[in-house]
C-alpha cells in the first residue's frame, strides 16, 4: 500500500503516484508567476503547490518554520516528494548570515530543502536571457536588466513583475538552467541555485 490523492489502495490497482513539490517563494511576485506557469506544464507527473511567503518580508527563520508546517501537511514523503524554500539573499548582512544558517540546516533535512539566489530570484529570469554571474548586488539594477532583455527577445514591456507572461520563458529554460549551473558552481558574485529546483522539478 502506498499514500496517494486517492486513498490507500494496492498497488496493482492504483493509479501512478505523482510527486507532490512544494514552492515558498520568498519573492511573492516573479517567483509565484514563473512556477504557476511550471506547475501546469507538469501537472501530469508532479502536483506542484507553490505558496507565497507567510508575510510580507518574512524573515528566512520564518520561512523555514512555514515549511516545517508544510512537512507535517505531507506526513510520510514518498521518494522524490520535497519542500523548496526559495531565499533571496538582497543587500542585507544579517539576512545572509540567518539564510546561510537555514541553509545549513537543511543539509540535514529529509524533505526540507534551500535555494538561495544572490541578490534575487531575478538572476533566475535574467539567466533565460544572457550568460552573466557579474557582481551585481541590488535587486534593482537586476530587474532593469531583465526587462531589457524582455523587451528585446519579446518586443514587449514589463510593467508589473508579476503580470509577465513567463510562459514566454519556457522555450528558453534549458540555456537558463546551463547558463544559472555555470554561474553557481564556479562561485561567481551573483548567482541562483533555483536551477536546481526546477531541474528536481522536471525529472
Amino acid at each position: 500500500m502506498r499514500r496517494n490523492n486517492y486513498g490507500s489502495r494496492p498497488a496493482s490497482n492504483m493509479r501512478p503516484v505523482r510527486r507532490r513539490i512544494v514552492i515558498i517563494c520568498d519573492d511573492t511576485e516573479t517567483a509565484v508567476a514563473y512556477f504557476e506557469v511550471l506547475k501546469q506544464e507538469v501537472e501530469k507527473t508532479v502536483i506542484l503547490d507553490v505558496r507565497r511567503a507567510c508575510r510580507h518580508g518574512a524573515t528566512p527563520t520564518q520561512l523555514w518554520q512555514q515549511a516545517g508546517e508544510a512537512a507535517i501537511e505531507i506526513g510520510d514523503p514518498d521518494e522524490g516528494d520535497a519542500i523548496w524554500v526559495l531565499l533571496d539573499l538582497e543587500a542585507d548582512n544579517s539576512r545572509r548570515r540567518e539564510a546561510a544558517a537555514i541553509k545549513e540546516k537543511s543539509q540535514n533535512h529529509g524533505v526540507i530543502k534551500v535555494a538561495l539566489s544572490d541578490p534575487c530570484f531575478e538572476v533566475w529570469t535574467l539567466a533565460h536571457f544572457a550568460d552573466t554571474g557579474g557582481a551585481v548586488h541590488d535587486c534593482a539594477t537586476i530587474t532593469a536588466r531583465v526587462k531589457k532583455e524582455w523587451q528585446r527577445h519579446f518586443k514587449e514591456t514589463i510593467s508589473k513583475k508579476s503580470q509577465a507572461d513567463y510562459a514566454k520563458l519556457s522555450p528558453l529554460r534549458p540555456r537558463a538552467i546551463s547558463n544559472a549551473q555555470k554561474h553557481h558552481q564556479r562561485g561567481d558574485p551573483s548567482y541562483t541555485e533555483i536551477y536546481i529546483v526546477v531541474d528536481h522539478i522536471l525529472k
